[in-house]
């Protein structure tokens, strides 16, 4: 990043702006990307949450260097969820008191599950303390790495193999792989995974870094996934990426990680994934869109595997949404889950409850 007078203004006090390095080549490919018709999903794909969201996500670059790297700067609102790099001490302290005024934590710290009722907010750090504090043993990472069971290992846990801060959003991913972890046998095989609505890619890049041999698909908004091949591209370079203009039937199983619009999941083979996941997207659909993409969890899911869904218990539609057919309320239980599906979990998320005042649902189930 060049610490211009605005970069370095940018690099204190930005929240929703970030800076990658990536190869040259791998930027090329995002331009090439973008300017194919695969950057111009059906419109029946966006709501209209996301019909303003996807308009917010820009990727530009701020040139390259002598090594051949590019320097991006990402940014966005919704599904925004990547982590800064290493900074200075100072910009950390910086950063922390930013983060401890939007937690509102300054002033007060929360030591204990029933020192406080709802709706006292706490920080992600904390809920992530009280949530790991109480699951006992814990199956431990490939290696036999110990799982980080406190928000300090988690952060130095991930700063060590990214190099980035470990922000809420990659505690929240830590939680979910350690309840995927205690239902799930994750070592027996080769993972072959689906996210819909990855965001930046937090949870998906967990399942690369802790399980090699991982095969990952991941479908959103091309506005989106732009800026989870980046991300994701920075942290494993080493790995093979597919997007969407480059797909044929042959990368389709055989990349690393593949990254497909809403209009391209017909090409996901029936039967060909072990676990599928949705944390945080359906919420922000209409029940039409969520049906199509339930419809995809039955016929791509194998006999044996599972589907991990995490959304709000309800969502109220805004204005422009409510003015639509008279469109409702979104409710988790009202999704249309499938009859055959074997519940492994299904409950209240503990740690959401301490970080926002709408609820969060958690559902594992067999297929």
């Amino acid at each position: 990043m060049r610490l211009s007078r605005k970069n370095l203004r940018k690099f204190f006090f930005t929240r929703k702006s970030r800076w990658l390095e990536v190869d040259a080549q791998e930027w090329r490919r995002i331009k090439a990307f973008k300017e194919t018709p695969f950057f111009n999903v059906q419109s029946g794909s966006y709501s209209p949450y996301w019909k303003h969201n996807a308009k917010l996500i820009q990727a530009t670059s701020s040139g390259g260097n002598s090594s051949g790297a590019v320097t991006v700067e990402v940014s966005g609102e919704s599904g925004f969820y990547i982590t800064p790099s290493n900074k200075t001490s100072i910009s950390k302290i910086t950063s922390s008191l930013a983060r401890s005024v939007r937690e509102g934590r300054l002033g007060r710290q929360v030591t204990a599950w029933s020192t406080y009722p709802r709706p006292v907010m706490t920080s992600y750090g904390n809920a992530y303390d009280f949530v790991m504090n109480s699951v006992g043993e814990h199956p431990p990472l490939p290696g036999a790495i110990p799982f980080p069971l406190t928000s300090k290992n988690v952060r130095q846990c991930f700063n060590g193999w990214s190099g980035r801060e470990g922000t809420g959003h990659v505690l929240i991913a830590y939680y979910l792989l350690s309840l995927v972890m205690k239902q799930v046998p994750l070592t027996v095989r080769p993972l072959r995974i689906l996210e819909i609505g990855p965001g930046s890619g937090n949870l998906a890049s967990l399942f690369l870094h802790y399980f090699p041999g991982t095969r990952i698909t991941l479908v959103d908004l091309p506005e989106t996934l732009q800026l989870s091949f980046l991300y994701l591209r920075s942290l494993f370079p080493h790995l093979n990426f597919v997007l969407p203009n480059e797909v044929t039937a042959e990368r389709l199983m055989t990349a690393d990680v593949v990254f497909l619009t809403p209009d391209q999941i017909q090409f996901i083979p029936d039967g060909s994934v072990d676990i599928s996941m949705n944390v945080h997207s359906f919420q922000e659909m209409l029940m039409p869109q969520i049906a199509t993409y339930f419809t995809l969890l039955e016929r791509v899911t194998c006999s044996d595997g599972y589907v991990l869904v995490v959304n709000r218990s309800e969502k109220m539609p805004n204005p422009e949404e409510t003015s639509i057919n008279g469109i409702g309320r979104v409710r988790f239980a009202e999704y249309p889950w499938v009859e055959t599906w074997t519940d492994m979990m299904y409950v209240t998320s503990p740690f959401h409850l301490w970080v926002q005042t709408n609820d969060v649902m958690i559902k594992l189930v067999r297929v």
